[in-house]
């Protein structure tokens, strides 16, 4: 049957990257297969986040929204961090749409890296097209919302970038405090 087939494609692809946590393919008549998701409050926080991020998903380039990391708290695993990804995916016949994917990807491994790579006086801000701080070396940063004014300055030149803009540095002086943004 097709949910064997499903859970099958998504356990191999899991094989081929172990960097992949969970996976979950909404069709588009709603129903659902998963590859290791533990539990129905962690299945539920997924189908509610897809909601929104499909739609974000629909109407980027790349028909990709990679939302902000989130806390593992529902996952049962050892990996405290995970970048969730939705894709969506079309029928190559018919260019269709057939349903929406999240996957799980773990962000432990990254993180340690950008920890490394991390000075005292800075901090690394990954923001995703659509504006979006995704990521924050700074957890408290991460944490406040971008009404701050500092936030909110750096969510205006994350989007002005594109693919095209190539190397970007600028400073910002905000309440007395010299920033500069590469």
């Amino acid at each position: 049957p097709i949910s064997t087939m499903m859970k099958t494609q998504l356990l191999q692809a899991n094989r081929m990257n172990p960097n992949v946590i969970s996976c979950l393919f909404l069709n588009r008549y709603n129903y659902t297969y998963n590859y290791n998701i533990l539990n129905s409050k962690y299945e539920d926080e997924i189908l509610e986040n897809m909601k929104e991020w499909s739609d974000i998903a629909r109407n980027s380039n790349h028909f990709t929204y990679f939302g902000p990391i989130q806390d593992s708290k529902y996952t049962g695993s050892i990996y405290k961090n995970i970048l969730p990804m939705v894709k969506i995916l079309n029928d190559p016949y018919t260019n269709k749409e057939i349903g929406a994917l999240y996957i799980g990807i773990n962000f432990n491994s990254i993180e340690d890296v950008l920890a490394s790579a991390n000075s005292n006086n800075s901090t690394m801000l990954f923001y995703n097209e659509h504006g979006d701080l995704i990521y924050s070396t700074n957890k408290d940063l991460y944490n406040k919302n971008s009404g701050n004014t500092l936030t909110g300055s750096l969510k205006k030149i994350s989007t002005s970038i594109s693919q095209d803009t190539g190397m970007l540095s600028q400073n910002l002086k905000i309440n007395k405090n010299n920033y500069l943004v590469n």
